[in-house]
C-alpha cells in the first residue's frame, strides 16, 4: 500500500456489492506486486474477495475458483495473480512442492489463503486480510500492513 501512515484499516462489509467496492478501493492502492494473505473461516469471502481483486485487474471473475485442490492458480491479464489455497497442507515443508517460495519472488500479485496455517510464513506478507463472519451477508473486515 502507498500511504505508509496507515498501517490497519477495520471495516463492516453488509453486502457483495460492498465488497466488490473495497476490492476496487483496495487495488487502487496496490503495486501489483505485494503478497496479500487472507484469512478467515471457511466461508468468510476469502475466495470471493480474490475473485473481486481479479475482476479489477481484468480477469474474468468466473475463472477463479478456490485453488483448494490444486493448491495454486495463475491467472494473466492487466498483472500476473498468483491464487493459493493452503488449507488441504498438512505440513510447511509441502510448500516447496508447489514452488510456493519461488513463486513470492515472481512480479505479480500474490494471494494466499490459509497462509495463517503456518505461522512462520507471515513474515512474507506484504499486507493481511482478515474477514470474520458477522451474519449472513455481513463481514468485519480488518486489512494490515505487515511490518
Amino acid at each position: 500500500m502507498k500511504n505508509p501512515d496507515v498501517q490497519k484499516i477495520v471495516l463492516q462489509i453488509d453486502s457483495e456489492r460492498e465488497l466488490e467496492k473495497l476490492a476496487v478501493t483496495f487495488c487502487s492502492l496496490l503495486h501489483g506486486t505485494e503478497i496479500i494473505y487472507l484469512q478467515g473461516c471457511l466461508g468468510a469471502g476469502k475466495t470471493t474477495f480474490t475473485k473481486k481483486i481479479a475482476h479489477v485487474f481484468s480477469i474474468d471473475p468466473h475463472q477463479v475458483i478456490s485453488p483448494t485442490f490444486v493448491l495454486m492458480k495463475q491467472y494473466q491479464a492487466a498483472i500476473a495473480i498468483y491464487h493459493f489455497d493452503l488449507y488441504r497442507l498438512e505440513e510447511e515443508k509441502q510448500l516447496s512442492d508447489i514452488d510456493f517460495f519461488e513463486i513470492l519472488e515472481y512480479p505479480g500479485l500474490k494471494i494466499v489463503e490459509w497462509a495463517d496455517k503456518f505461522p512462520s510464513l507471515k513474515k512474507y506478507a506484504d499486507i493481511i486480510v482478515n474477514m470474520d463472519i458477522e451474519g449472513s451477508s455481513q463481514r468485519r473486515i480488518t486489512i494490515q500492513r505487515n511490518l
